[in-house]
Parts: C-alpha cells; sequence; structure tokens
C-alpha cells in the first residue's frame, strides 16, 4: 500500500513502494525493447527508443533511492 503524506502546503503527496516503482517500470522498459527489436528487424533507427530506455532506467533507479529514503523517514 503506498504512503500518503500531507505536505506542510495542504498537498497530499502519495509515495510508491519499492515493487510497485520496479513493477511499473518493468513494463514501460519491456515494451520499448518488444519496440525496439521489431524496429531492429525492420532495419529502422532504433537510437531514440535505447535512448528512452536508458532515461528509463535512469529514472527508476532515482525512484527507488527516493522512495527507500522517504521510508526511512
Amino acid at each position: 500500500m503506498p504512503n500518503v503524506k500531507l505536505n506542510p502546503d495542504g498537498s497530499i503527496t502519495v509515495a510508491k513502494d519499492r515493487a510497485e516503482i520496479i513493477a511499473y517500470y518493468d513494463k514501460l522498459i519491456s515494451r520499448r525493447t518488444e519496440a525496439l527489436v521489431k524496429l531492429m528487424t525492420l532495419g529502422g533507427n532504433i537510437e531514440p527508443i535505447k535512448n528512452r530506455i536508458a532515461q528509463l532506467s535512469s529514472e527508476k533507479k532515482q525512484k527507488i533511492m527516493e522512495a527507500q529514503s522517504n521510508a526511512e523517514i
């Protein structure tokens, strides 16, 4: 279950746990990897998809680190 926090300004923040973050990003990366393979087969330009996969991997690592630091608070 996600952690719900009330911010000082009155807004609400929902923090996902590590498993939710991993599942979300793994799904996105998997879909793009499938598209990458199909595009490679067709001989298309795969650089944009490779870059997006790398970006998603970085975001995933960052979000996991944020979730872990929020869990410690």
